[in-house]
């Protein structure tokens, strides 16, 4: 941040907030159909990557799997989505998006069930508190990279790694 920006000035960058998608982003515009697709979305059991499964939902794709930690979370965003749909095969995977084994067996049952992703929206992430790193505990520091970078490029390398199945077209959002 600047020298003598707070970050309650930085919050004023952003200058409105929106709780429902605007008409640019309407997952109802014909031309934003997802008609046909298979959508994975990582920590889709709340929030923001709830919001983007709905999204998804809404935009008519053919089925959209959520992932996540917690079961209890995981099945009552599978069974909300599944009020919304219309069509739209709703489907809830428990993973921990940081474990690479979980994340490689998740990926080998898509395969063999013969699910093809087309969207990967690799939502999860791990937070951590306000801070200076040089001030932080390296073994926390280091913990938070690993799930934010190594666990992303796990992600997306195993998404890609679909091209083997004679996947194309695929879109990491």
């Amino acid at each position: 941040m600047a020298a003598g920006v707070t970050t309650l000035d930085a919050a004023k960058f952003t200058r409105s907030f929106h709780y429902k998608p605007y008409p640019a982003i309407d997952p109802l515009r014909p031309e934003l159909s997802q008609k046909g697709r298979t959508v994975l979305v990582t920590g889709g059991s709340d929030g923001i990557g709830f919001a983007i499964a709905r999204a998804f939902t809404k935009a008519s794709a053919a089925r959209v799997i959520i992932t996540g930690r917690r079961k209890e979370a995981i099945d009552l965003a599978v069974t909300k989505l599944k009020a919304l749909q219309d069509g739209t095969i709703i489907e809830g995977r428990i993973n921990d998006f940081t474990d690479s084994s979980q994340t490689t067996t998740l990926w080998k049952s898509l395969g063999a069930e013969g699910i093809v992703v087309d969207v990967l929206a690799h939502n999860a992430a791990l937070f951590s508190q306000a801070g200076k790193i040089l001030e932080r505990d390296i073994d926390l520091v280091w913990d938070e990279y690993r799930g934010n970078v190594r666990a992303t490029l796990d992600w997306i390398q195993k998404f890609h790694g679909q091209e083997e199945r004679g996947v194309k077209n695929q879109k990491v959002c």
